[in-house]
């Protein structure tokens, strides 16, 4: 059965999709997946089913019979010993960018916010302290007026969690006005190196919260970015 928050598209379905003015991701697997990695992948489609601008499809291959949906499965090249494949289309794009990271519910979300500007709500990460900061990151507004506004949304916020959260997004900007927009980026590669080596359980949870909301705030990276 289809997760719940996934659309099933087929070989006649699948251009009309992804050609659609949205941003979608694709998960080409067997037909009857089931295991962890279906887990992760159910729990994400359902937290991203609100997201705008956004699309979780799956398409079902089928290794006997009829071989329904193998002709897709070859056109983009996949193997079926990599089943589950990730591939997200952005919008206006046919050309798509594959995931390559943990099946996990959080690293799909990461994923697409990252590749796609997709906003999916992560443990910890507060939206108007994200929409804040992105538009320092942007250029939009200035370090000094967003400093303003974040002591606003600061005096609205409720409870330790959220306090923890915010504290956070002070700390960021402090350093976007001190060290640039980069911040995020650089601060992201730091903490997945922490995180792959050897860190207590409390010290992890600090990681991963932080790492949360910096995910919201790292920059698309052009195809043609320079090195």
């Amino acid at each position: 059965a289809t997760a719940p928050g996934a659309v099933a598209i087929d070989s006649l379905t699948f251009d009309k999709i992804v050609n659609l003015d949205l941003n979608v991701l694709v998960k080409f697997d067997k037909q009857y997946p089931y295991g962890v990695k279906e887990d992760e992948f159910k729990k994400f489609a359902q937290q991203a089913a609100t997201a705008k601008d956004f699309l979780v499809a799956e398409v079902g291959v089928q290794d006997y019979g009829e071989k329904l949906n193998d002709d897709l499965r070859e056109r983009f090249n996949i193997n079926k010993d990599s089943f589950p494949v990730y591939k997200l289309f952005p919008k206006g794009s046919n050309t798509p960018v594959d995931f390559t990271g943990e099946v996990t519910s959080d690293e799909l979300t990461r994923f697409v916010k990252t590749e796609a500007g997709v906003w999916i709500s992560l443990k910890g990460c507060l939206k108007e302290f994200d929409d804040l900061l992105s538009r320092v990151i942007a250029g939009t507004t200035t370090a000094a007026d967003a400093k303003t506004e974040l002591k606003q949304l600061m005096a609205s916020v409720v409870g330790d969690t959220e306090q923890q959260s915010a504290n956070i997004y002070s700390t960021v900007l402090d350093k976007l006005e001190s060290t640039g927009v980069d911040y995020p980026d650089k601060e992201v590669t730091r903490i997945k190196k922490l995180l792959s080596g050897k860190v207590s359980e409390s010290k992890k949870k600090m990681l991963e919260l932080r790492q949360n909301i910096l995910s919201s705030l790292v920059r698309k990276k052009p195809s043609n970015e320079e090195l």
